[in-house]
């Protein structure tokens, strides 16, 4: 096997990383190690002590801990103590079963529903003096007790039981079973062979039915010696502590070799999280065994995606002959460390000190974590039975059987909370101090979370609900109200009414990393409330921009429900079209009053918050117009002042169609909730709410679409790449804030009118403050395919510091196209 090595460079120090070979790994010791250590963390009964436990595992909440514990001892035999305990995050118990049971807890697993599987690792079978263990392929004469895997509900139940009682050697099973795993399509895997001469996995149907072994003893490839712990990454490969051979062999589930690991030393234990980030226990290097000198004791931690090592938390015994530090090991979402102790007895707690958290995470300038950036969830967590009432589970089993048409996601309508932070689609955060944003890829839908201290200012039921937030600590609180009650949890039809309340938290574990918890809160539909962890995991490899998926718009096309228009839509094999030469333009004179004019704290104009434009019948004309039917304006073209807009004879042609031709209302995109482009949706006659960071203003439009304008000098996207709002670049000049879109798909129009543009415009837009609460609008569209030459349109923007933007739900509750289509195809008035 070729060996590579993959370099990542942490800002304090060197990450020692893997060679995913078996030749000439060096010991991964001198890492950093970022955690402080919590002994006696866990409170026994009084008179109670540790035994050696191998056994450590986190239940299906994040973060109470399962230990199966050898009853004060180094094995149950003649003891009635229980020996499965459950304690919950302060470290007390509140749970234990399992006594008279076990002889020799070995390995634990919580699966997807919150079972708890045990192997009992020996027997209780007499050995004749001299026997050599390591020749048995099976349990001597006698075994009663022992060699099996049990299941157990999470309040003890037994519910399932694996393997012939004391044991029973190949073809048969088991014979010292060390670790039990559930894949999440419930297939369950069984490690076998512990210095016997078994070496093998076992793998089980969902209901105990032996499917497959793999794996002999010895040291080659599939082979094996004494495959001491089980884990599997979010990509479904199985890890395999090979302890003897210092080694972790990754298989695929039907038992392909995929990769042999050593940089992690000598496994004992390993745990691997949602993230992917695997922690292995080594108790054994120079100590019990002394064929991987060198190496350190300890818990290794790194990426189970990529093979590298980033920390080491050291056995702080340095010279022993027995087993020491960690046999087992788990982690909590909190990003807590369990170690599991045989020689030593007992769990240890470690916990990452504040320095190195610190460090690690990034800041605002006043403290609080920076969560900005480009986002996606990571692997997907399994919920497990919902706690429906019976009525309600009815539901759901008839929204299942229906989900292919009932699902609200189907017609693209608005996900809610907490699905919109679950869709496999990427979203940006910005934050401020008074209000954090989130515009999401999909279907052009965002979320503004408000953190000034207010509550729901309305009693209206919304799509999306009204958040509110809040830190607690170095944790994001949010407080979802005011659902409606036509959105689901996922495409299986689980679902919420009106009552619903969901607590969402935003823990940074890392740079790249969020933990995400949602606890859902509906007395109308559950018995109880009910928690999804799932990491949010920062994107990288991306354009550096949240695109668009217009779901509705691309779903309409595809049926022929809005049609091209070839004039106007972009085609990737037109020819290129210059723009007109034109000077930059100063902004029309007004009166300023600089003075009041709030500022940022790098000096730049306060333009933040709630706005709406003046805009004097813009959505209906550009010019004064005061027609039936429509509201009247006194007209917004500045450039010309005379003439209308400058448009080639073609394009006037079409814009008179549109305008006079009722059937063309349909075509216009805004009667299908499409967005409305640019300049329009400034003036389609909504408010929207404007956030402003250093490096980005991101406009939100009530009528769920969102603007991103970058600040940071970056280019445009490349010309194939074309969008609903335009690719839209950002500069300050002075105190007025230039933009400047290109990229435009040539779908939109400019108004209700029927006004013309297309996919060649490049729009200029002005942004000057001229008073505390009133800005100064000004858009010059240069478009080439339609106009002879450019022009410009100006409003005031004004500006409501107690203003909120509440939830147009244009799509879900759109009740004109269909009148629009019969006036269309029809011809029904």
């Amino acid at each position: 096997m070729r060996m590579t090595k993959v370099a990542l460079v942490l800002v304090l120090s060197a990450v020692e990383v893997a060679a995913l070979s078996a030749q000439d790994v060096s010991p991964t010791n001198s890492l950093p190690n970022p955690y402080r250590t919590i002994a006696n963390y866990f409170q026994l009964p009084q008179g109670r002590e540790w035994g050696s436990t191998s056994a450590v595992e986190i239940d299906k909440d994040g973060r109470s801990i399962w230990v199966a514990e050898r009853c004060g001892a180094n094995s149950c035999g003649g003891s009635n103590l229980p020996s499965i305990l459950k304690f919950d995050p302060s470290g007390k118990l509140v749970k234990s079963f399992g006594a008279g049971l076990l002889i020799f807890p070995h390995g634990i697993f919580v699966d997807r529903d919150g079972n708890v599987w045990v192997t009992d690792g020996q027997d209780d079978a007499p050995r004749p003096q001299g026997t050599a263990a390591n020749t048995l392929s099976g349990p001597p004469p006698g075994a009663t007790r022992g060699n099996q895997v049990f299941k157990f509900s999470p309040d003890g139940k037994l519910l399932m039981t694996l393997g012939t009682r004391g044991g029973a050697a190949a073809p048969a099973y088991f014979y010292q079973p060390n670790d039990v795993l559930v894949a999440p399509n419930g297939n369950i895997f069984v490690s076998e062979g512990h210095g016997g001469a078994n070496s093998r996995i076992l793998k089980f149907s969902k209901d105990g039915k032996l499917l497959k072994t793999w794996g002999t003893k010895g040291s080659g490839d599939g082979q094996l010696d004494g495959p001491h712990a089980l884990a599997m990454d979010s990509r479904g490969r199985l890890f395999v502590g090979d302890r003897s051979n210092n080694r972790i062999v990754i298989f695929d589930q039907e038992g392909r070799q995929l990769d042999v690991w050593r940089q992690f030393s000598r496994p004992s234990g390993i745990y691997i999280d949602k993230r992917d980030v695997i922690y292995v226990a080594d108790s054994e290097s120079e100590s019990v065994s002394r064929n991987h000198d060198g190496w350190k004791r300890g818990i290794r931690i790194g990426s189970a995606r990529d093979g590298s090592v980033t920390t080491f938390i050291p056995d702080p015994i340095e010279k022993t002959t027995g087993t020491s530090a960690a046999e087992g090991v788990a982690a909590d979402v909190d990003g807590n460390v369990y170690g599991a102790e045989v020689g030593p007895k007992g769990v240890k707690k470690y916990v990452r000190t504040a320095a190195s958290t610190a460090k690690t995470i990034p800041r605002t300038p006043d403290g609080r974590p920076d969560l900005q950036g480009i986002w996606k969830h990571g692997a997907l967590p399994a919920t497990g039975v919902l706690p429906y009432l019976p009525a309600a589970l009815a539901k759901q089993r008839e929204n299942f059987t229906q989900r292919a048409t009932a699902d609200p996601l189907a017609q693209c309508f608005l996900p809610g909370v907490p699905r919109i932070m679950l869709l496999d689609y990427p979203f940006q955060i910005f934050q401020m101090r008074s209000a954090l944003a989130m515009t999401f890829e999909w279907q052009h839908v965002f979320r503004l979370i408000y953190t000034n201290d207010t509550a729901a200012s309305t009693p209206l039921p919304f799509w999306m609900g009204d958040s509110r937030g809040r830190w607690d600590g170095d944790t994001f609180v949010v407080d979802v109200t005011n659902h409606n009650d036509r959105t689901w949890f996922d495409a299986q039809g689980d679902y919420h009414s009106d009552a619903l309340h969901v607590t969402e938290r935003y823990t940074m574990v890392d740079v790249d990393t969020i933990r995400y918890e949602a606890t859902i809160n509906d007395p109308q539909v559950f018995m109880r409330p009910w928690t999804i962890t799932a990491p949010l995991e920062r994107q990288k490899k991306t354009t550096g921009r949240v695109l668009e998926y217009p779901c509705r718009a691309e779903l309409e096309e595809a049926r022929g429900e809005f049609n091209r228009e070839q004039r106007t839509w972009y085609r990737k094999d037109a020819p290129p079209v210059k723009p007109f030469s034109m000077e930059p333009r100063a902004v029309t004179a007004v009166n300023v009053d600089r003075a009041a004019i709030s500022r940022m704290p790098d000096g730049k104009p306060d333009i933040s918050g709630f706005t709406e434009a003046d805009a004097g019948g813009a959505n209906w004309g550009f010019e004064p117009h005061n027609e039936p039917f429509t509201p009247g304006g006194r007209g917004v073209l500045i450039d010309p002042k005379t003439g209308g807009l400058p448009y080639q004879s073609w394009a006037r042609a079409e814009k008179q169609d549109r305008h006079t031709n009722t059937a063309r209302g349909y075509d216009d995109p805004t009667a299908h909730c499409f967005p409305g482009g640019v300049p329009r949706a400034l003036y389609v006659p909504s408010p929207f709410y404007i956030i402003q960071t250093p490096t980005y203003v991101v406009i939100l439009l009530e009528r769920m679409s969102w603007r991103i304008i970058p600040l940071d000098g970056r280019a445009h996207l490349p010309d194939t790449i074309r969008l609903w709002q335009g690719d839209s670049l950002g500069r300050w000049d002075g105190d007025t804030l230039v933009v400047e879109t290109t990229n435009l798909n040539g779908k939109t129009w400019l108004n209700e009118v029927g006004d013309v543009i297309s996919h060649a415009a490049t729009v200029v837009e002005r942004f000057t403050p001229v008073s505390a609460n009133v800005i100064q609008y000004e858009a010059t569209v240069n478009d080439p395919v339609v106009f002879t030459r450019p022009w410009t349109i100006g409003m005031p923007l004004k500006r409501n510091p107690k203003g909120e933007l509440l939830e147009v739900a244009c799509l879900e509750d759109n009740q004109d196209l269909l009148h629009l289509k019969d006036v269309k195809e029809r011809g029904i008035q």
